[in-house]
C-alpha cells in the first residue's frame, strides 16, 4: 500500500534546483516507481545502472512500498517517473502533481511502456518529456542535454537544438517515435542497492511457507499483436534480449539478498526459447535450488511443448499465461491465437511437465456473454483450477487505453465496440465502455464488492469461487448453483505455488492495487476557490468536495451516462477529479440500492431483474430484507443530478460531499457543531449513499464510514470516510 503524507505548500524550503545544484551531485536526479505488481521496481533499477555508468548518482523512491519523500523531491533537479503499466501511470499522474507543487522548477519525465501512448496529456499537464520503448539510453541523452544546457527553466522553452536532436524523447514542442534498438553491448545489470529490500515485497507462497521473490527480465517487447495488450501499439510485433551476463548478475545480487526464487517478468519469455533458456540453464547451474516463474503465451506453450519438461526440471514452479477468456468468441476478437480446446491442451503439458498453470484472466470484455462467464466457473471447477487462478481475476475488466489496436479495428468490429465505446477519458487513460447487455455491467459490480471483501477478510479462495458463482447466477435470474467447491476442500489443504500479489495485465486495476500517494492536487485559480480554501485550510482535505442537485440537464454540457461509466458510485470519483456532469435516473438502475436512497423509481422490468441482485445480496448476509425501509431515501420526483467541484458548482449545492481522513473530518465536525449545524446521529454505514438523503432531509451534516462497494469504486482510502453538509450551511 501507498503510505500517505501531508504537505504544506508554504512549509517548503528552497529547492535544490534554486540553489544551482549540479546534476551530477548525489540525489540531483530522483527516478520514481509508482507500481509494478508487488515487484522491487526494474523500472528504477535498470535507468539507475545507466545513470550510474554515466557517472550520474540518481536517487530512487518506491511509493508503492515507500512513503513520498518531499525532501528528496526538494533536492531533486530532474525526476524521472516510471510508468510500465496503467495503474502506475495512475499514480504517477497524481505524483507529478504533488513534484511539482514542492519543486516547480525541477524537469518531470515520464519513461516506461505506458509514457508514450499517453504523451499528450501527460505534456499539456505536469511532465516537461517523454520516452517510451527503449527508453534507457534516451533518458541518459537527456540527462547529459539538460546538464549542457544548465537551465531548467520552463520558460526557457524545450525546442531549441539541444533538446530537438534527442532520438526518442518527446516534449510540448517535438513529438518522436519511441526508440527501439537492440540493448547497447555495454547493458549495465541493474543497480538495486539504493531501492527498498526484497522482504518489502510480494513473497512466493509455496508448500505452506513464504520465500522472498527476486524478479529480472530478459527481453522486452512481443512478437505477437493481441489486439488489446498495450505492447503492441507501442513495439508492433518487434522483442528485444537482454545480455545474458547482465540478467545473470541481476540474478546473483538478489539472490546475495536473500532471494530464494525469480520471477521472469519478460511479456512472453518463449518469444526467445533458445535466449531464455540459456538464462535459467545458467542460473540453475549456479544455483541449483533456485526456483522460479514466467510468463507465456498459450500458443508458445503448445508450439515448444518440447520445452516444458525441460523448465520443471531447472525448477520452474508455475507458468502464468494470459488465457483471458474461455469463449472462443472473445478470444478471435481479441486475436489472441488460441482457443478454449487449446487452454485444456496446454494446461495436460505443463501439469505433465510438474508445473503449475496460472492463467490471468479478462472477464469482463463488451463480447463476454452471462452465459460465457458461467461457464467460465465450469470449466475452471472441472479442470481443478480454483486454487490455481486469484479470485481478482474474475473481475477483471477489459482496458482500452490511448492508441490501443481494438481502436484500429473498432471500424471492423461487430457493434459492441462500436456503438458502446466512450470518448477517451484523459485523466483516466482509457476509452471508457459499456456492456450491452446491462446485466453484466451490473454482475461486475457486485463480484468486484464481494472480492474486495474477501481480499480484506482473507476468505478462502474456493469459498469466494463459490460466492462468485451464486451472484452470478442469481444475475442471471436462475435458482443458485450448489457446489461443493468449498466443502470438499480443507482450508488447510496444500495449494499450488503463487506469488502473494495476484498478476493483471490490460486491465483497470483494483482499488487494493490502485491505491495512490496522498497529494492534494494543483490548486484552482483564486477566484474560484473561496468556498474550498475555507474548507482546506482548515482541514487539508485531500479530495475535492463535490456536489450534487437536481437540474434541469441542460445546465451541464455532459452527461456521464451507463454507455460511458459503469460504477454509479464511481460518480463521486469522477466529480472529485474535476469533471462536470449530470446524470439521469436510467444512470442509477444498476444499483438497486443506491436508486432507492436517490429517489429513482425503477421500470417494472429493471424493478425484476435487480432483485435477483438484492435476493443474492440477502443470501450471502450482505443486507437484510428488513434494513432497506429504514434506508434514508430522498424524497420526490428525480429529475437529474448534477455533480461537480465545488469551485465549479454551476449552481447552489444541496449537498456538499467532503472525503477525508478521520482527522480531518474530525475538524469538520467540530467546526460544524460551533456552528449549530452538526446532525446528532451515529455514524452511517452502508450504504454510503444514504449519508446524502440524510443530510438533505435533516438539514444537519451527516458521517459515513462509507460501504465495500463505494471503497471498491472511488479508491476511498483505509483511513478516510464521508462527511455530508447540506449546501444552504456552506458559507
Amino acid at each position: 500500500a501507498v503510505n500517505p503524507v501531508e504537505l504544506s505548500v508554504n512549509q517548503i524550503p528552497r529547492t535544490a534546483a534554486d540553489e544551482g545544484q549540479s546534476l551530477r551531485q548525489a540525489g540531483a536526479i530522483l527516478l520514481i516507481s509508482c507500481y509494478e505488481l508487488g515487484h522491487q521496481p526494474i523500472g528504477l533499477a535498470q535507468p539507475v545502472a545507466f545513470l550510474e555508468q554515466a557517472g550520474y548518482a540518481p536517487a530512487g523512491l518506491d511509493i508503492a512500498v515507500e512513503e513520498f519523500d518531499a525532501e528528496r523531491v526538494r533536492r531533486a533537479r530532474f525526476v524521472g517517473i516510471s510508468v510500465p503499466m496503467h495503474t502506475a501511470l495512475r499514480l504517477g499522474a497524481r505524483a507529478a502533481e504533488l513534484i511539482r507543487e514542492i519543486n516547480p522548477a525541477s524537469h518531470i519525465c515520464f519513461f516506461g511502456l505506458y509514457a508514450s501512448i499517453n504523451a499528450e496529456y501527460l505534456l499539456q499537464h505536469a511532465a516537461d518529456s517523454v520516452i517510451g520503448g527503449e527508453y534507457e539510453i534516451p533518458l541518459v541523452n537527456l540527462v547529459e542535454a539538460i546538464e549542457r544546457r544548465g537551465s531548467l527553466d520552463p520558460a526557457a522553452g524545450d525546442t531549441g537544438p539541444v533538446f530537438g536532436a534527442l532520438e526518442g524523447v518527446n516534449t510540448r514542442g517535438r513529438r518522436t517515435d519511441p526508440v527501439l534498438k537492440r540493448p547497447p553491448s555495454n547493458f549495465p545489470a541493474p543497480s538495486r542497492a539504493g531501492l527498498p529490500p526484497l522482504d518489502r515485497y510480494a513473497r512466493l507462497e509455496h508448500n505452506g511457507a513464504l520465500h522472498l521473490v527476486g524478479y529480472v527480465e530478459a527481453s522486452r517487447g512481443c512478437l505477437h499483436h493481441c489486439l488489446h495488450c498495450p505492447i503492441v501499439p507501442v513495439y508492433e510485433g518487434r522483442f528485444f534480449v537482454f545480455p545474458a551476463e547482465a540478467v545473470l548478475e541481476d540474478i546473483r545480487r538478489q539472490v546475495r539478498a536473500g532471494a530464494t526464487h525469480i520471477t521472469f517478468g519478460d511479456p512472453d519469455f518463449l518469444n526467445g526459447p533458445g535466449h531464455s533458456l540459456g538464462v535459467v540453464r545458467a542460473m540453475h547451474a549456479e544455483f541449483p535450488g533456485l526456483t522460479f516463474d514466467v510468463t507465456a503465451k498459450i500458443e508458445h506453450l503448445l508450439k515448444h511443448r518440447a520445452l516444458v519438461p525441460q523448465l520443471g526440471a531447472l525448477g520452474c514452479l508455475f507458468v502464468v499465461s494470459a488465457v483471458e477468456s474461455f469463449s472462443d468468441t472473445v478470444l478471435a476478437h481479441l486475436q489472441k491465437g488460441h482457443t478454449r480446446a487449446d487452454v485444456v491442451t496446454a494446461l495436460e503439458i505443463v501439469r505433465s511437465a510438474g508445473i503449475t498453470l496460472r492463467p490471468s484472466l479478462v472477464a469482463f470484455t463488451p463480447w463476454t456473454t452471462l452465459e460465457d462467464y458461467l461457464d467460465m466457473f465450469a470449466l475452471v471447477e472441472s479442470h481443478d483450477l480454483i486454487d490455481a487462478i486469484d479470485p481478482v481475476q474474475y473481475t477483471i475488466r477489459l482496458l482500452i487505453p490511448p492508441g490501443s489496436a481494438l481502436l484500429a479495428k473498432a471500424g471492423s468490429q461487430p457493434a459492441p465496440i462500436r456503438t458502446n465505446l466512450g470518448p477517451l477519458d484523459q485523466a483516466g487513460f482509457q476509452h471508457p465502455w459499456a456492456h450491452p447487455d446491462p446485466r453484466m455491467d451490473r454482475l461486475h459490480e457486485a463480484v468486484s464488492m464481494s472480492v474486495e471483501e474477501a481480499a480484506r477478510t482473507g476468505d478462502d479462495p474456493a469459498v469466494t469461487f463459490d460466492r462468485l458463482r451464486a451472484i452470478a447466477y442469481g444475475v442471471a435470474g436462475r435458482q443458485p448453483f450448489v457446489s461443493g467447491s468449498s466443502g470438499a476442500r480443507p482450508r488447510r489443504r496444500p495449494r499450488p505455488p503463487r506469488l502473494t500479489e495476484p498478476w493483471f495485465c490490460c486491465a483497470e486495476p483494483t482499488r487494493s492495487q490502485h491505491r495512490r500517494p496522498s497529494c492534494r492536487p494543483m490548486m484552482p485559480p483564486t477566484s474560484r476557490i473561496r468556498r474550498k480554501n475555507r474548507l482546506n485550510k482548515t482541514t487539508r482535505i485531500s479530495r475535492t468536495p463535490t456536489m450534487r442537485r437536481r437540474r434541469r440537464r441542460n445546465s451541464c454540457s455532459r452527461n456521464y451516462s451507463a454507455s460511458s461509466n459503469s460504477s454509479r458510485t464511481g460518480y463521486w470519483r469522477l466529480a472529485a477529479e474535476g469533471n462536470l456532469f449530470y446524470t439521469e435516473a436510467p444512470d442509477h438502475y444498476s444499483c438497486p440500492v443506491g436508486a432507492h436512497t436517490h429517489g429513482v423509481e425503477l421500470p417494472p422490468e429493471t424493478a425484476k431483474e435487480l432483485n435477483a441482485i438484492v435476493q443474492t445480496m440477502v443470501g450471502l448476509q450482505y443486507i437484510k430484507l428488513e434494513e432497506i425501509p429504514a434506508i434514508p431515501r430522498r424524497q420526490g420526483a428525480f429529475g437529474v443530478a448534477v455533480y461537480a467541484p465545488l469551485a465549479d458548482a454551476p449552481c447552489e449545492p444541496d449537498i456538499v460531499l467532503v472525503r477525508g481522513t478521520v482527522k480531518q473530518l474530525m475538524l469538520l465536525a467540530e467546526a460544524a457543531q460551533a456552528a449549530g449545524v452538526a446532525g446528532g446521529g451515529a455514524t452511517m454505514g452502508r450504504p454510503t449513499c444514504a449519508v446524502l438523503p440524510e443530510a438533505m432531509q435533516s438539514g444537519k451534516t451527516a458521517t459515513s464510514f462509507g460501504c465495500i462497494g463505494n471503497r471498491v469504486y472511488t479508491g476511498l482510502g483505509d483511513d478516510e470516510g464521508y462527511y455530508a453538509i447540506p449546501g444552504a450551511k456552506v458559507a
